[in-house]
């Protein structure tokens, strides 16, 4: 007979508790995708294993993970398992203590990029890709040596300058990070022209 989540011995592996069960978060994360994206941004798919709040779950590069409050930038980790803070916003029934604002990174507008290739080149790399649910191909340039992650969440800020910010995680990182990147790049040529750099993950203002 299926377990019902009462009076379950501690070997049982049903995956329920306290009569329903819980989200995995190992299970829902499928890749940074076209075709998931939306699902993504509908709303958390993973709950935190302190408080039961709805968070976002993001994989580490060799297993492992974060939860975070945010679905991009800022990438503000949720305070429960945030070994950092003391202080945890949340009650135990997940409800918050103080009213959550949007942040700074949030009002200014970072959308999902598709990265379709990224182009390493001996002055720099080149990323191809698009921002999601638009046809509009771009084409970012650092002088960087590029390790994004592509199947971890990529996001980019256009401003209208011809700059770009592009927030990625490194392949071998759980940290975020922000690098400024010029627009309109085919080629090397442009990259000696264009130089950018990373910023780090706060905010960065664009020339």
């Amino acid at each position: 007979m299926p377990c019902n989540g009462r009076n379950h011995q501690p070997s049982c592996t049903c995956g329920f508790s306290g009569g329903r069960r819980l989200r995995s978060p190992t299970v829902r994360w499928s890749g940074w995708k076209r075709a998931s994206i939306r699902g993504y941004s509908s709303g958390p798919w993973s709950n935190c294993p302190v408080c039961q709040v709805g968070v976002y779950y993001i994989p580490g590069p060799r297993g492992g993970g974060a939860f975070f409050d945010c679905l991009g930038p800022p990438w503000t980790l949720h305070p429960c398992t945030n070994k950092r803070l003391k202080y945890s916003p949340f009650g135990r029934t997940g409800k918050p203590k103080l009213r959550l604002l949007k942040t700074e990174f949030q009002e200014q507008g970072f959308l999902p990029l598709i990265v379709r290739r990224i182009e390493r080149l001996s002055n720099g790399s080149i990323l191809h890709g698009a921002v999601w649910d638009t046809p509009t191909a771009l084409h970012l340039g650092t002088t960087e040596s590029m390790d994004a992650d592509t199947n971890r969440p990529v996001y980019v800020q256009q401003d209208g300058s011809g700059w770009a910010i592009v927030n990625y995680f490194p392949t071998n990182s759980f940290e975020p990070i922000n690098i400024r990147m010029r627009e309109d790049t085919l080629g090397p040529l442009d990259l000696l022209m264009n130089p950018s750099r990373k910023t780090g993950n706060g905010p960065e203002s664009v020339a």
